[in-house]
C-alpha cells in the first residue's frame, strides 16, 4: 500500500527479508479515522476537506473523476517501482474496483489494462478463485475451524486466501476494532496446524507472482 503511513518501513522490512518484488495494493479509501492516508496525487476529487482519502468506496464513486483514479493508480505503482521493487501483481484495497463493490465493471477493466501494460496479473474477486474472510469468525477457535475445513476440502487448482494477520499489540487495537481476528490469523498461520493439514491434503503452498 504505497499510500500507507508506514510504507517506507514496510519496504525496508521487505528488502531485509530478501525480497525484491511485491504486489501493489491500490488504494482509494481511508477507512481508519485514527490512521488516515492521502492520495499521492492530491487530486481533489479523491480527497475529503482535510486532504485525506474519502472513507468509503461509495463516497469515492460519487465524487471521483475517473482520470484522477487512473492517475492515482499509476502514481502508486510508480512509488513501489521507485523503491527498486518489481511489481508482481495489482489488487485493490477493500476491493474498490470490483463490480460488486463499485457498481459496474468499467473501473476494473481500466485497472486490468494497467496490469496488462505491466505484464502482471490483476486479482479480482469476480474473476479469481479467492477466499476472503473478514467479518465472520471473530475468535481464534472459530477462525481455526473455518480454515481447517477450507484446507481439508481443497479440490485442486489455484486458490488464494486473503489474510490480515497482526501481532497481539496495543498499536493494532489503537486504530481498528479488527485486532482480535487479525491476531487469530497470525496465530493460526504461524502454527503447525495448517501446515499439517496442507501436507495431509496435498496442498502446495506457493508465493504467487514472485
Amino acid at each position: 500500500m504505497a499510500t500507507g503511513n508506514y510504507f517506507e518501513d514496510a519496504v525496508e522490512r521487505l528488502k531485509a527479508s530478501g525480497f525484491d518484488a511485491c504486489g501493489v495494493h491500490l488504494t482509494m479509501n481511508s477507512e481508519f479515522q485514527k490512521l488516515p492516508t492521502s492520495p499521492l496525487t492530491r487530486a481533489k476529487s479523491l480527497c475529503d476537506p482535510r486532504g485525506y482519502f474519502l472513507g468509503r468506496t461509495q463516497e469515492t464513486r460519487m465524487r471521483a473523476v475517473r482520470a484522477d483514479i487512473r492517475n492515482e493508480c499509476v502514481a502508486q505503482i510508480e512509488a513501489v517501482q521507485n523503491q527498486g521493487l518489481r511489481v508482481t501483481h495489482l489488487d485493490s484495497h477493500m476491493f474498490f474496483s470490483d463490480a460488486s463493490v463499485w457498481g459496474d465493471s468499467d473501473l476494473g477493466e481500466d485497472i486490468a489494462r494497467l496490469a496488462s501494460q505491466l505484464g502482471v496479473p490483476f486479482r479480482r474477486l469476480d474473476r479469481d478463485n479467492i477466499i476472503f474472510v473478514w467479518e465472520s469468525h471473530q475468535d481464534f477457535e472459530s477462525r481455526a475451524a473455518f480454515y481447517d475445513e477450507c484446507f481439508s476440502k481443497f479440490g485442486g487448482g489455484n486458490t488464494e486466501v486473503i489474510l490480515h494477520p497482526a501481532l497481539d499489540e496495543a498499536s493494532v487495537c489503537s486504530f481498528t476494532q479488527s485486532g482480535p481476528r487479525r491476531v487469530a490469523d497470525y496465530r493460526y498461520f504461524l502454527g503447525s496446524q495448517w501446515l499439517e493439514l496442507c501436507a495431509q491434503n496435498n496442498v502446495c503452498l506457493t508465493p504467487r507472482g514472485f
